[in-house]
This record gives C-alpha cells, sequence and structure tokens, in this order.
C-alpha cells in the first residue's frame, strides 16, 4: 500500500510526515496487525525499514517520558527500542492532536504464545529481570503508583452493560458465547465474599515496562532481541510485572510459567514471599480486568479479541493456585 492509499484513508497517515525524519525516500507503508490499542505501520524507505506508531491516546509529555526511559536502558546495554529523533529534534510529532513516532525495525522475530518454548520462557524472564535491575535505578519523583480500588456495584454494573451488548449483536458466534459465559461468572465472581476489590501495594515500588508480555518481545537465537512498546509504563512492584507477564504469555500453563519465574528470580533475587505478594496484588486487578471486553463489545475494537481468554472465567487466585500446585 502506498502513502498516498493510506493518507486517503481516515487521514491515519499525514502526507507531511514523509520529511520530518531524515529515513531517505518514503517507498512502501503497511499497518501491521500487532497493535491493539495504537495502529502500527511498517515504513520501507531507501535507507531500510522502520516503524510507525500512530498512538490513539497518550500525552506528548508521557511519550517523551517514554523516550527517556527506553534511551535510559539502552544506554545500559538492554535492547530497549527507542524513537528515532525528528531532524527538528523531536522524539514524537503531533498533527491535529494525534501523536507519531517513528522507531528502528527491530531485530529478530515475535513469537505467538502458542509457539513460546521452554527456551523463550527462560529468556524472557533473564531479560525481565535484566530490565527491572536497569528501571530499579530510575528516580520515581515523578511517577504516581496505580490505586488498587473498585466498586464492587459499580463493577458489576460495568459488566451488565458489557452482557446486553453482547446479546445484542445481531451474529452472535461462538466467541460471543465464550465471552458472554465469562462476563456473567466475572460477574457473580464480584458479588462473593472472597472477592477482594482493594489492595495496598505498600513500599518497595519501581518503574516498570508496565506491559511486558510476548507481543512486545522479538527473539533471536534463543534470547531476546528486542522489548518495544513502553507506553504503559507504571510504578509497581517488580513481582507485580512478573507475574503479569508469566499469566499474559502462559495463560496459567503450569511448566512454562515456572521456568519464566524461576529465570526472573535468579536475575532479580526476588525471594518466594514477595513473588506471593506480586501474585496478590496482580490477582485483584486480573479480576477485575474488562479492558478487552469493552474494546470488542462496546468500542467495536476486534483487535482486541485476542486477548479475552477462550475458556470459562476463574478467579486469579484459582489459576495462581494450580499453578503453584503443578508438579
Amino acid at each position: 500500500m502506498s502513502l498516498a492509499d493510506l493518507a486517503q484513508t481516515d487521514t491515519v497517515i499525514p502526507d507531511d510526515l514523509r520529511g520530518l525524519w531524515d529515513i531517505g525516500r518514503w517507498c512502501e507503508v503497511e499497518e501491521l496487525s500487532g497493535g491493539a490499542v495504537n495502529r502500527v505501520f511498517s515504513v520501507r524507505t531507501s535507507a531500510g525499514r522502520y516503524v510507525l506508531r500512530r498512538y490513539r491516546a497518550g500525552t506528548p509529555s508521557q511519550l517523551n517520558r517514554e523516550a527517556r526511559v527506553t534511551t535510559w536502558v539502552r544506554r545500559h546495554g538492554l535492547p530497549a527500542i527507542a524513537p528515532i529523533i525528528s531532524v527538528s529534534g523531536e522524539l514524537h510529532v503531533e498533527r491535529d492532536g494525534v501523536c507519531f513516532a517513528l522507531f528502528p525495525f527491530a531485530d529478530g522475530a515475535q513469537k505467538a504464545a502458542s509457539d513460546l518454548t521452554l527456551k523463550d520462557a527462560a529468556a524472557a524472564g533473564d531479560m525481565l529481570g535484566r530490565l527491572h535491575g536497569v528501571l530499579g535505578g530510575l528516580p520515581t519523583a515523578e511517577w504516581r503508583p496505580p490505586r488498587l480500588l473498585w466498586d464492587r456495584s459499580a463493577w458489576e454494573q460495568r459488566l451488565t452493560v458489557l452482557e446486553h451488548a453482547i446479546l445484542g449483536r445481531s451474529e452472535a458466534d461462538g466467541r460471543d458465547e465464550i465471552a458472554l459465559a465469562r462476563v456473567r461468572a466475572q460477574r457473580a465472581w464480584m458479588a462473593h465474599p472472597d472477592c477482594r476489590h482493594s489492595h495496598d501495594l505498600g513500599d518497595g515500588l519501581q518503574v516498570t515496562h508496565g506491559d511486558y508480555h510476548h507481543g512486545n518481545l522479538f527473539f533471536d537465537e534463543g534470547q531476546v532481541s528486542a522489548v518495544i512498546d513502553w507506553e504503559q509504563m507504571a510504578l509497581l512492584p517488580r513481582a507485580y510485572e512478573a507475574v503479569r507477564a508469566a499469566t499474559y504469555m502462559f495463560d496459567g500453563q503450569p511448566e512454562r510459567t515456572a521456568v519464566f519465574l524461576s529465570s526472573w528470580r535468579q536475575v532479580s533475587g526476588a525471594s518466594a514471599d514477595e513473588l506471593a505478594q506480586g501474585a496478590a496484588a496482580f490477582s485483584v486487578v486480573r479480576d477485575h480486568w474488562v479492558w478487552p471486553l469493552e474494546e470488542v463489545y462496546l468500542f467495536g475494537n476486534d483487535r482486541a479479541r485476542r486477548y479475552i481468554p477462550d475458556a470459562p472465567y476463574e478467579p486469579f487466585s484459582a489459576t495462581w493456585a494450580q499453578i503453584q500446585t503443578a508438579p
């Protein structure tokens, strides 16, 4: 697809972006399927291949902070992908309220979750431990931790809205039936007396990648060769991120989860108690997780459908208990 074709389609990429980076003549632009929130494009030029990201949300100050952190990580020898500075010295450019950034194309290849091997799990855990070591050196004064507090009745209402949206689809399929069953089971759990609706993160917080999982990793020769998509960076316990990453990558599969977490703990030095605390914090967040459901059924973003598990809903504490007791 040519740049002119894209420029005529919902003005996705303004035509004047072509001269903003010193990367040669733009030859071909192709939208990639990876992003569930932002739109991502492969850009081939006379000088090579690049990635252009069109942000759906995020202020310039947030995006500039992302660039500062990825630059910091790269200076410490780890493969974060940082944006390319424009000819006018900008890390991100803005057009009509929309932010764009250009990145070098990452080395290696991405893998589907089903293709991740035990070696990949170990490599991903090792890289996360190394990242946490580097990110732990960043000052945290400008960061604010998330507040883990949910109103039970409001969350039950959100799930009811989702239930009506799914039931109102004119052409439902098997995926919608699974989503509907998950919504109803999640709503029932919200009303259960054992469901926790708050959590105190306590001390020991640090800057984290915020969205570490296989979709944001590239692999090459058995190692992680690039870590991308840093816009969800957050001040969190490092063990929270480790448990979240394992969940997103391996969906409760015990063997690969254990290898990943063991590799992370070996590098980070985290204790079993720290890991348990991270799991407790993530459990509350995961139990209230409705983002992909709302993206698909309320906002029409079908790219988020792949994040809706193709399995019955269960509280995360049950998933974690199965992982912990697996041989």
